[in-house]
């Protein structure tokens, strides 16, 4: 028995099975990307496309009969855009377009089970045009690549979406029977997500029946939790000919400079090694590796504390920026400094140095990871301070920590969130342009696919 089911991206409809003395039932769908169908039925359009539903049906003729009996449904599915069921009315008439009516077939005398589609209702009335519509004005676009702008002491830079790694926090579909600490899962929809296990420790006073004292008593609770792996939004903030210098949109993870606190630099410390290596090869793919620029970074001391031993220049695909990138306007930092807006350091606040960061990383990411934590946005730069046992910083609310005056610097074995910068060669393998962002925190996104 066949059926058909037209539906609209974003809308559901529940497939209902009748029949006596139905045991269980199954439904798969045969293109999830098209159309997810839930355990109990409810299929919900995803993609414009066509597909089927299999419906399994297990079932007795009769009440006492101890034989089952298996039967198998094919529903066809048809995945349309939204307003693609419009139709314009003539020039003589109007005419709306109206569903059909739904047809339920009755049972047959043996008892099979027979399927129809339930239509769900929607989230808004269908509105039946009475004019010809006039057609809302287009929004220009502009999927080019262009430097920072700015306006009014507001920076404005591109986003392009290039890579991906663990960012939202995610409730799985079916979850994993017996997850696994940093395992990467696919969901029944197609979703990926990264598992991750919490350990903590819990404190309980009990007393004790034979000394009559209280003890403090620890006990152990696990728990599971998972990150979806989306695209990673960058910033331009330079563009020379194919040459893009990227840096993540929002803080991407929550390490230590170092592994231990010694003497470092970035040449030497962990975080380098980390990111060139362990990052790159979970975040891009082979052709997203090819065009990444190997760049030749100049490692230069703190402007307050020249006398401070940097390393040696490196080489890297990855790396962080420096003090003194993050205070040039060119590539839209620092545009905004007022004299009346430092900290209590006498460093210029600035919004645009000021970001956001993923749930993967505000729960302590791949370095401390402790959901519920909450890390701040203080975020790592490559230079030292006056101490090559310490970085500089920005401040969560957009001032640098030189670790200078008065002011220590964070020990390179302290946690703060990752910002991760590259080059990439755009002719090899472009990235997808997904909308701009402003300093003032306004993203304008047209083309994300998150």
């Amino acid at each position: 028995m066949k059926e058909k089911m037209n539906l609209t991206i974003g809308n559901s409809k529940k497939i209902k099975v009748n029949g006596l003395y139905i045991v269980n039932k199954k439904f798969k769908s045969s293109k999830k990307q098209i159309a997810q169908v839930s355990k109990k039925g409810k299929v919900t359009a995803k993609k414009v496309g066509q597909c089927k539903i299999t419906i399994t049906v297990k079932y007795k003729k009769t009440k006492k009969a101890k034989k089952f009996n298996v039967k198998k449904f094919i529903c066809k599915v048809r995945i349309k855009a939204i307003n693609s069921n419009f139709e314009p009315p003539s020039k003589t008439h109007t005419s709306v377009r109206t569903r059909k009516p739904t047809i339920t077939p009755t049972l047959a005398p043996t008892g099979k089970p027979t399927i129809r589609p339930c239509l769900l209702p929607t989230a808004s009335p269908t509105i039946a045009p009475t004019s010809t519509p006039t057609a809302a004005p287009t929004p220009i676009i502009d999927k080019n690549i262009h430097n920072p702008e700015v306006e009014n002491n507001t920076s404005t830079w591109d986003l392009v979406e290039y890579g991906r790694c663990p960012q939202s926090s995610y409730t799985p579909i079916d979850r994993p029977d017996n997850p696994q600490d940093n395992k990467t899962y696919v969901d029944s929809d197609g979703t990926v997500f990264l598992c991750r296990k919490s350990v903590r420790y819990i404190s309980n006073t009990v007393l004790n029946e034979e000394t009559q004292k209280y003890e403090e008593i620890y006990t152990t609770e696990t728990n599971y939790y998972y990150y979806k792996y989306e695209p990673i939004l960058w910033r331009v903030i330079n563009i020379n000919d194919n040459d893009a210098f990227l840096v993540a949109d929002k803080c991407l993870d929550y390490m230590q400079y170092n592994s231990r606190h010694e003497d470092t630099s970035w040449e030497k410390c962990s975080l380098r090694t980390w990111l060139n290596n362990a990052f790159k090869n979970m975040a891009f793919s082979e052709n997203e590796q090819m065009s990444i620029i190997n760049t030749y970074v100049y490692n230069r001391g703190n402007p307050q504390s020249l006398s401070t031993y940097v390393g040696d220049n490196t080489n890297d695909d990855l790396f962080l920026l420096d003090i003194y990138e993050v205070s040039k306007e060119e590539y839209g930092f620092d545009v905004d400094k007022d004299i009346n807006n430092k900290d209590g350091y006498g460093n210029f606040k600035s919004e645009t140095r000021i970001v956001s960061h993923t749930d993967y990383t505000a729960d302590g990411g791949t370095g401390r990871f402790f959901p519920g934590a909450k890390t701040n946005t203080d975020w790592w730069l490559r230079s030292p301070t006056d101490s090559t046992y310490e970085a500089a910083t920005v401040f969560r609310f957009g001032s640098i920590n030189y670790g200078i005056k008065g002011l220590s610097g964070d020990s390179v074995s302290y946690f703060n969130e990752v910002r991760p910068a590259t080059h990439i060669d755009i002719s090899k393998f472009p990235p997808k342009k997904v909308g701009v962002v402003k300093s003032n925190g306004q993203y304008i996104l047209f083309n994300y696919s998150k």
